[in-house]
């Protein structure tokens, strides 16, 4: 027999899976946690699992690059053997033509289209009803986050560099863009996660003065761990890059900011109606 057959044949049927599990978790929502309270809960142990799992990935990665800060960024003997597989996927049925990145951007967009579409089906489950209110920030955090991921896929598919708010709009090359694409993605995928955790387990939300706190300053790190520690020759090393106008649409255009945003005028609309009630 041969091994490496069956694990090419092993990761691409993975592939396929990873690219129907979307809907198929649509249609589990319609038929079944719709309905039943015990399958709500299976569908939200599930999500959160599944995000748990891609966050420790990131984490990974992130740790390696501590002990290998210019290297290229580390991806699990897993998560790349999936990439490989959805890559040959899209290469076969769509004609795409292969790029380095193809099946490392495919993997992530699939990977958060499902975490979106597991979200939205807990927001929408009437089981779950009562905290509707906090759940709507994981969903439009996740919201915000596929469509980075949908501008970085698009943009790779198109033979262009990959363009977004983690690599700071196609200004950073080298490892300067690789170190900012590792925290960016890390700190994303974990406040992601902990977005879910505390919408399914909190009975209110978080001082003002906390959310805004923390919207500056997980956004300025990425930025500031890749000025530290990126090779000069990539382009990002005077201070004229850090006050430029692709650094300051990074910090706003990115699923924190929308999120954090969105959170304080949410807050502000209802100490209003409560000051008029």
């Amino acid at each position: 027999m041969n091994h490496t057959t069956t694990l090419s044949s092993t990761y691409i049927t993975i592939g396929y899976i990873l690219i129907f599990t979307a809907p198929a978790m649509l249609l589990f929502y319609k038929l079944f946690s719709k309905k039943y309270k015990i399958a709500a809960i299976f569908l939200a142990a599930l999500v959160v699992a599944f995000q748990a799992f891609h966050t420790l990935e990131h984490f990974i990665q992130t740790v390696y690059w501590s002990k290998n800060m210019w290297s290229a960024p580390y991806m699990t003997p897993f998560a790349k053997s999936i990439a490989s597989g959805l890559e040959t996927i899209h290469r076969k049925h769509f004609d795409i033509t292969p790029s380095p990145t193809l099946g490392m951007e495919l993997l992530h967009f699939y990977g958060n289209l499902i975490f979106f579409i597991g979200i939205l089906a807990i927001y929408l489950s009437p089981h779950f009803l009562a905290r509707r209110n906090l759940i709507k920030y994981p969903l439009v955090f996740e919201g915000v986050h596929l469509l980075e991921h949908t501008t970085l896929l698009i943009s790779v598919i198109l033979g262009a560099a990959p363009w977004g708010a983690s690599t700071l709009f196609s200004s950073l090359t080298g490892s300067q863009l690789s170190i900012h694409r590792i925290w960016w993605h890390l700190i994303m995928n974990f406040t992601a996660f902990l977005l879910t955790i505390l919408s399914l387990t909190l009975k209110k939300l978080p001082a003002l003065s906390t959310i805004i706190i923390t919207v500056l300053t997980t956004n300025i790190i990425p930025i500031i761990v890749a000025y530290n520690y990126g090779a000069a020759n990539s382009g990002y090393y005077s201070i004229d890059s850090l006050v430029s106008s692709k650094v300051f649409l990074s910090l706003i255009i990115n699923p924190i900011f929308f999120t954090g945003f969105y959170l304080i005028y949410k807050n502000k609309i209802s100490n209003i109606n409560i000051k008029n009630s």
